[in-house]
């Protein structure tokens, strides 16, 4: 499942619809695609401890 979060996150980010527009808000267009990159970044993380955690054991 988290894979799929991190595929649809990388996708909205770089897809050319959002659901808030820069081109209409201008700088505050950009706070889903912040958002959606910081998912993603909670993810890989969470995925990377579990990587690190299944080494050790």
């Amino acid at each position: 499942m988290t894979w799929v979060a991190a595929t649809a996150a990388v996708i909205y980010a770089l897809a050319p619809i959002d659901m808030i527009p820069e081109l209409v808000l201008g700088p505050l267009g950009f706070t889903d695609d912040i958002g959606v990159w910081g998912i993603l970044a909670v993810l890989v993380v969470r995925e990377h401890r579990r990587w690190q955690a299944s080494l050790r054991a």
